[in-house]
């Protein structure tokens, strides 16, 4: 049975996890990344950096911690050389809330100014 919230959040612009519930761990495509201006919860506007995904419908907004994650698999921090890369979505604990992470190989390092989270698919 599908989460409630994928039937009240149709019209949301990016992947949510509940988007992806169940069909995760997922390796995806990136096929573009793109800057977009966005209200926070504040209503301040803020720059996001965004992954258009083949074959997904929504494309995935990333934050610090998933853009950090993007540049430590593919060794680039110049973003639009992300194209291509092929990450994998899981659905993770953060913040006591289930969240998108893209996987951290074994092995990674990662800043520890990264939170601390758990894979839960």
């Amino acid at each position: 049975m599908p989460h409630w919230r994928t039937a009240i959040s149709k019209d949301e612009p990016y992947l949510h996890w509940w988007d992806v519930e169940g069909h995760t761990p997922c390796k995806v495509t990136v096929t573009a990344v793109r800057m977009v201006e966005e209200k926070n919860r504040d209503g301040e506007s803020v720059t996001m950096l965004v992954l258009d995904l083949k074959g997904a419908k929504k494309p995935l907004g990333l934050r610090v911690t998933n853009a950090t994650i993007m540049e430590k698999l593919t060794g680039e921090e110049d973003y639009e050389k992300w194209v291509g890369a092929t990450p994998t979505i899981r659905i993770a604990m953060c913040s006591d809330d289930k969240c998108i992470r893209l996987d951290v190989p074994p092995g990674t390092k990662l800043s520890k100014n990264i939170p601390k989270f758990k894979y839960i698919d």
